[in-house]
Protein backbone atom coordinates (compact mmCIF):
# COMPACT_ATOMS: atom_id res chain seq x y z
CA UNK A 1 0.00 0.00 0.00
CA UNK A 2 3.23 2.42 0.27
CA UNK A 3 6.91 2.69 -1.38
CA UNK A 4 5.62 3.32 -4.45
CA UNK A 5 5.96 7.03 -4.47
CA UNK A 6 2.40 7.66 -4.51
CA UNK A 7 0.50 8.63 -1.30
CA UNK A 8 0.50 6.82 1.81
CA UNK A 9 -2.64 5.19 2.90
CA UNK A 10 -2.91 7.36 5.62
CA UNK A 11 -3.05 10.89 3.08
CA UNK A 12 -5.19 8.59 0.92
CA UNK A 13 -7.93 8.31 3.93
CA UNK A 14 -6.87 11.54 5.00
CA UNK A 15 -7.90 13.15 1.57
CA UNK A 16 -10.62 11.01 1.16
CA UNK A 17 -11.82 9.77 3.87
CA UNK A 18 -11.75 5.97 2.06
CA UNK A 19 -9.19 3.80 0.82
CA UNK A 20 -10.15 0.55 -1.65
CA UNK A 21 -8.28 -2.92 -0.15
CA UNK A 22 -8.82 -5.40 -2.62
CA UNK A 23 -8.44 -9.09 -1.03
CA UNK A 24 -7.36 -7.31 2.25
CA UNK A 25 -8.88 -10.63 3.94
CA UNK A 26 -7.47 -14.27 1.95
CA UNK A 27 -10.30 -15.52 0.37
CA UNK A 28 -10.36 -19.06 1.60
CA UNK A 29 -10.87 -16.78 5.30
CA UNK A 30 -13.74 -15.28 3.27
CA UNK A 31 -15.77 -17.97 2.02
CA UNK A 32 -15.39 -20.35 5.17
CA UNK A 33 -16.96 -17.68 7.20
CA UNK A 34 -19.95 -17.21 4.58
CA UNK A 35 -21.72 -20.30 6.74
CA UNK A 36 -21.63 -18.47 10.32
CA UNK A 37 -22.90 -15.51 8.58
CA UNK A 38 -25.45 -17.08 7.33
CA UNK A 39 -26.45 -18.84 10.93
CA UNK A 40 -25.47 -15.73 12.74
CA UNK A 41 -28.49 -13.83 10.05
CA UNK A 42 -31.20 -16.58 10.95
CA UNK A 43 -30.52 -16.55 14.71
CA UNK A 44 -31.07 -12.51 15.04
CA UNK A 45 -33.36 -12.41 11.52
CA UNK A 46 -37.14 -11.59 12.67
CA UNK A 47 -38.02 -9.31 9.95
CA UNK A 48 -37.13 -11.68 7.34
CA UNK A 49 -35.64 -15.29 6.84
CA UNK A 50 -34.30 -17.11 3.63
CA UNK A 51 -37.39 -19.03 3.92
CA UNK A 52 -40.18 -16.00 4.18
CA UNK A 53 -39.25 -13.62 1.60
CA UNK A 54 -42.67 -12.94 2.00
CA UNK A 55 -42.00 -10.88 5.28
CA UNK A 56 -41.21 -7.84 3.32
CA UNK A 57 -38.60 -5.67 2.44
CA UNK A 58 -35.80 -4.58 5.07
CA UNK A 59 -32.71 -2.55 5.03
CA UNK A 60 -30.38 -5.02 6.61
CA UNK A 61 -30.27 -7.37 9.32
CA UNK A 62 -27.39 -7.09 11.81
CA UNK A 63 -25.49 -8.75 14.84
CA UNK A 64 -22.42 -7.85 16.80
CA UNK A 65 -19.79 -9.62 18.97
CA UNK A 66 -19.32 -11.91 16.52
CA UNK A 67 -15.85 -13.28 17.59
CA UNK A 68 -17.79 -14.70 20.85
CA UNK A 69 -19.76 -17.29 19.06
CA UNK A 70 -17.89 -18.13 15.76
CA UNK A 71 -14.26 -18.90 15.15
CA UNK A 72 -14.72 -18.23 11.12
CA UNK A 73 -16.14 -15.25 11.60
CA UNK A 74 -13.37 -14.26 14.83
CA UNK A 75 -10.69 -15.22 12.01
CA UNK A 76 -12.16 -12.31 9.82
CA UNK A 77 -11.74 -9.93 12.63
CA UNK A 78 -8.54 -10.87 13.41
CA UNK A 79 -7.03 -10.71 10.10
CA UNK A 80 -3.76 -9.22 10.69
CA UNK A 81 -2.79 -7.46 7.69
CA UNK A 82 -6.40 -5.60 7.87
CA UNK A 83 -5.59 -4.34 11.14
CA UNK A 84 -2.30 -3.10 9.98
CA UNK A 85 -3.81 -1.37 7.42
CA UNK A 86 -5.85 0.17 10.12
CA UNK A 87 -3.20 1.29 12.51
CA UNK A 88 -1.17 2.86 9.14
CA UNK A 89 -4.53 4.85 8.07
CA UNK A 90 -4.86 5.91 11.64
CA UNK A 91 -1.13 7.19 11.66
CA UNK A 92 -0.36 5.10 15.02
CA UNK A 93 1.23 1.82 15.88
CA UNK A 94 -1.54 0.59 18.57
CA UNK A 95 -5.19 -0.09 17.31
CA UNK A 96 -8.11 -1.91 19.33
CA UNK A 97 -11.38 -3.15 18.25
CA UNK A 98 -14.28 -1.12 19.34
CA UNK A 99 -16.54 -3.48 17.68
CA UNK A 100 -17.56 -6.11 15.42
CA UNK A 101 -20.67 -6.30 13.20
CA UNK A 102 -22.71 -8.11 10.54
CA UNK A 103 -24.30 -6.86 8.07
CA UNK A 104 -26.19 -8.76 5.49
CA UNK A 105 -28.69 -7.40 2.93
CA UNK A 106 -31.41 -10.29 1.84
CA UNK A 107 -32.67 -10.61 -2.05
CA UNK A 108 -35.10 -7.63 -1.47
CA UNK A 109 -33.57 -5.08 1.01
CA UNK A 110 -33.82 -1.74 0.81
CA UNK A 111 -31.29 0.92 0.36
CA UNK A 112 -29.31 1.98 3.49
CA UNK A 113 -29.47 5.61 3.66
CA UNK A 114 -26.50 7.98 3.89
CA UNK A 115 -25.47 8.02 7.72
CA UNK A 116 -22.21 8.59 9.77
CA UNK A 117 -20.37 6.14 12.27
CA UNK A 118 -18.71 7.96 15.00
CA UNK A 119 -21.92 9.92 15.44
CA UNK A 120 -22.87 7.45 17.55
CA UNK A 121 -20.05 6.58 19.20
CA UNK A 122 -18.31 8.08 21.86
CA UNK A 123 -14.85 7.95 21.76
CA UNK A 124 -11.78 10.52 22.92
CA UNK A 125 -8.93 10.11 21.21
CA UNK A 126 -7.10 13.46 22.85
CA UNK A 127 -4.53 11.62 24.69
CA UNK A 128 -3.92 9.86 21.31
CA UNK A 129 -3.29 12.82 19.05
CA UNK A 130 -4.70 16.02 18.34
CA UNK A 131 -8.04 17.30 17.75
CA UNK A 132 -8.72 17.65 13.83
CA UNK A 133 -7.22 14.01 13.45
CA UNK A 134 -9.27 11.15 12.11
CA UNK A 135 -9.74 9.57 15.02
CA UNK A 136 -11.64 6.22 14.49
CA UNK A 137 -11.34 3.61 11.37
CA UNK A 138 -13.95 1.31 9.89
CA UNK A 139 -13.24 -1.68 7.48
CA UNK A 140 -16.09 -2.99 5.60
CA UNK A 141 -15.07 -6.76 4.55
CA UNK A 142 -17.11 -8.11 2.05
CA UNK A 143 -17.74 -12.41 2.83
CA UNK A 144 -19.50 -12.75 -0.49
CA UNK A 145 -19.11 -11.80 -4.15
CA UNK A 146 -21.28 -8.50 -5.00
CA UNK A 147 -21.87 -7.38 -8.67
CA UNK A 148 -21.53 -3.84 -9.67
CA UNK A 149 -25.71 -2.95 -9.24
CA UNK A 150 -25.40 -3.86 -5.65
CA UNK A 151 -21.81 -3.30 -4.58
CA UNK A 152 -20.23 -2.35 -1.43
CA UNK A 153 -20.52 0.88 0.18
CA UNK A 154 -20.81 4.30 -1.42
CA UNK A 155 -18.84 7.20 0.10
CA UNK A 156 -18.87 11.09 0.15
CA UNK A 157 -15.35 12.25 -1.05
CA UNK A 158 -13.90 14.38 1.89
CA UNK A 159 -16.88 14.19 3.97
CA UNK A 160 -14.60 13.38 7.29
CA UNK A 161 -14.02 16.78 7.52
CA UNK A 162 -16.80 18.42 7.84
CA UNK A 163 -17.49 16.65 11.53
CA UNK A 164 -21.45 15.88 12.40
CA UNK A 165 -23.85 15.65 9.19
CA UNK A 166 -27.07 17.33 10.12
CA UNK A 167 -28.83 15.26 6.70
CA UNK A 168 -32.24 17.39 6.91
CA UNK A 169 -32.11 19.58 3.51
CA UNK A 170 -28.77 17.85 2.34
CA UNK A 171 -29.23 17.40 -1.80
CA UNK A 172 -28.01 13.64 -1.95
CA UNK A 173 -30.90 11.02 -2.68
CA UNK A 174 -30.50 7.42 -2.59
CA UNK A 175 -27.27 6.06 -3.04
CA UNK A 176 -26.67 4.89 -6.66
CA UNK A 177 -28.83 7.86 -7.84
CA UNK A 178 -26.42 10.54 -7.94
CA UNK A 179 -22.29 11.12 -8.62
CA UNK A 180 -22.29 14.57 -6.23
CA UNK A 181 -24.17 15.56 -3.02
CA UNK A 182 -24.35 19.17 -1.71
CA UNK A 183 -23.61 19.28 2.10
CA UNK A 184 -23.76 23.03 3.49
CA UNK A 185 -23.89 24.24 -0.02
CA UNK A 186 -20.86 22.45 -1.55
CA UNK A 187 -20.73 19.96 -3.88
CA UNK A 188 -18.67 16.72 -2.99
CA UNK A 189 -18.23 13.59 -5.73
CA UNK A 190 -18.84 10.13 -4.67
CA UNK A 191 -17.15 7.17 -5.03
CA UNK A 192 -18.55 3.98 -5.87
CA UNK A 193 -16.38 1.23 -5.77
CA UNK A 194 -18.39 -1.55 -8.04
CA UNK A 195 -18.16 -4.83 -7.61
CA UNK A 196 -16.20 -6.93 -4.90
CA UNK A 197 -14.89 -10.11 -4.38
CA UNK A 198 -14.90 -11.92 -1.24
CA UNK A 199 -12.28 -10.68 0.99
CA UNK A 200 -12.04 -7.39 -0.71
CA UNK A 201 -12.40 -4.40 1.53
CA UNK A 202 -12.71 -0.81 2.02
CA UNK A 203 -11.71 1.37 4.96
CA UNK A 204 -13.43 4.67 5.72
CA UNK A 205 -13.41 7.14 8.69
CA UNK A 206 -15.50 7.44 11.67
CA UNK A 207 -17.15 10.90 10.28
CA UNK A 208 -17.30 10.04 6.53
CA UNK A 209 -20.89 10.00 5.05
CA UNK A 210 -21.76 6.77 3.68
CA UNK A 211 -24.34 4.07 2.22
CA UNK A 212 -25.44 1.71 0.12
CA UNK A 213 -27.53 0.46 -2.36
CA UNK A 214 -30.37 -2.13 -2.47
CA UNK A 215 -30.11 -5.62 -3.24
CA UNK A 216 -33.34 -5.95 -5.69
CA UNK A 217 -32.37 -10.01 -6.37
CA UNK A 218 -29.82 -12.35 -6.06
CA UNK A 219 -28.36 -14.05 -2.80
CA UNK A 220 -27.56 -12.46 0.24
CA UNK A 221 -24.68 -9.75 0.83
CA UNK A 222 -22.97 -10.89 4.03
CA UNK A 223 -19.91 -8.22 5.32
CA UNK A 224 -18.20 -7.67 8.22
CA UNK A 225 -17.63 -4.10 9.81
CA UNK A 226 -15.31 -3.88 11.90
CA UNK A 227 -14.18 -0.62 13.89
CA UNK A 228 -10.93 0.42 15.33
CA UNK A 229 -9.51 2.91 17.56
CA UNK A 230 -5.94 4.19 18.91
CA UNK A 231 -4.72 2.24 21.31
CA UNK A 232 -5.01 5.20 24.61
CA UNK A 233 -8.55 6.09 23.02
CA UNK A 234 -11.23 6.92 26.32
CA UNK A 235 -14.80 6.79 26.89
CA UNK A 236 -16.31 10.24 26.32
CA UNK A 237 -19.13 11.73 27.55
CA UNK A 238 -22.05 10.12 26.54
CA UNK A 239 -24.85 12.43 24.57
CA UNK A 240 -28.03 10.93 24.82
CA UNK A 241 -29.16 7.14 25.78
CA UNK A 242 -27.70 6.02 22.35
CA UNK A 243 -24.36 6.71 23.77
CA UNK A 244 -25.12 4.95 26.73
CA UNK A 245 -26.32 2.04 25.30
CA UNK A 246 -22.86 2.00 22.59
CA UNK A 247 -20.91 2.08 25.91
CA UNK A 248 -22.82 -0.99 27.53
CA UNK A 249 -22.43 -2.98 23.82
CA UNK A 250 -19.07 -1.70 22.82
CA UNK A 251 -17.02 -0.87 25.65
CA UNK A 252 -18.66 -2.67 29.09
CA UNK A 253 -17.71 -1.85 32.37
CA UNK A 254 -16.76 1.05 30.98
CA UNK A 255 -17.28 4.82 31.95
CA UNK A 256 -16.74 8.14 30.47
CA UNK A 257 -13.15 8.96 30.86
CA UNK A 258 -12.25 5.23 31.31
CA UNK A 259 -9.49 3.98 28.76
CA UNK A 260 -11.20 1.53 26.20
CA UNK A 261 -9.64 -1.78 26.97
CA UNK A 262 -12.10 -3.98 28.54
CA UNK A 263 -11.62 -7.81 27.13
CA UNK A 264 -14.09 -6.87 24.57
CA UNK A 265 -11.74 -4.54 23.16
CA UNK A 266 -8.65 -6.48 22.14
CA UNK A 267 -5.41 -4.93 20.40
CA UNK A 268 -5.45 -5.91 17.14
CA UNK A 269 -2.13 -4.49 15.81
CA UNK A 270 0.55 -5.51 16.66
CA UNK A 271 -0.60 -9.10 15.92
CA UNK A 272 1.80 -10.33 19.06
CA UNK A 273 -0.52 -8.35 20.95
CA UNK A 274 -3.68 -9.85 19.76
Amino acid sequence: MTGDGGPTLRERVERNGHVLLRGAVPEPVARRAQPAARAETERVGTAWTPDVPEAGPVEYLTAINLCERSPELRDVVRTGPLARWAAEALGVERVRLLYDQLFTKPPGATFTMWHQDQVYLPIDTSDVFDEGRVGMIRAWVNLTPVPTEVGGLHFVDGSHRLGPVDFHGVGMGPPGRRDTATIRGCEHSITDYGAFGAGDATLHAGYTVHGSRANPSGPARYAVAIAYVPDGTRVAEPADEQHELAIALHAPGRRPGDLIDSEANPVLWPAEAA
